[in-house]
């Protein structure tokens, strides 16, 4: 893994990890409020951080930690994230830009999946076998002049 994926991974950690605490720290000081105003400031905050927790925050946790691990799932992650991050001036747009930049170069190559097509060539075994001796090679392919050979071996054997 390289510097950047590395310091990509801990930006968001940092980031939507602060943005956590902050938004429950948040959320528990209205709770516990004595103001009469409390009630509509939680019905207008409330959803407002659940949506931006479930929806960017908790993703940008678990794919920071997949990174971190060389997972290849939170590469997807991350550039979902980085995509709708890039429309928040100016800060978004760097760290948007920043991620984007990084795992859809060469750094973030390391964390693609092989295609399904490269995969199924290297598992089909080649046409062409290797060849070998003529006495293992006959056991291993036989073939019209195999056979009188592999008969003849068998008689020995059975006697």
């Amino acid at each position: 893994m390289t510097g950047r994926i590395r310091l990509l991974a801990w930006i968001y950690l940092v980031m939507c990890g602060v943005s956590l605490a902050i938004g429950t720290i948040v959320l528990i000081g209205l709770l516990l409020s004595r103001d009469t105003q409390r009630d509509s400031a939680l019905l207008f905050i409330g959803p407002l951080f659940l949506a931006m927790a479930v929806l960017f925050f908790l993703p940008g946790l678990i794919g920071g930690v997949g990174l971190l691990r060389g997972k290849a799932w939170a590469r997807a992650i991350i550039i979902v994230l980085s995509f709708l991050i890039v429309l928040l001036f100016p800060v978004g747009t760097a760290l948007g830009g920043f991620g984007l930049w990084v795992l859809l170069g060469r750094e973030g190559n390391a964390f693609r999946p092989p295609d399904r097509l490269d995969q199924s060539r290297k598992d089909v075994v080649p046409p062409v076998s290797v060849s070998t001796s003529p006495a293992v090679a006959s056991a291993i392919e036989p073939n019209a002049d195999a056979v009188p050979r592999l008969r003849d071996r068998i008689s020995e054997l059975a006697v």
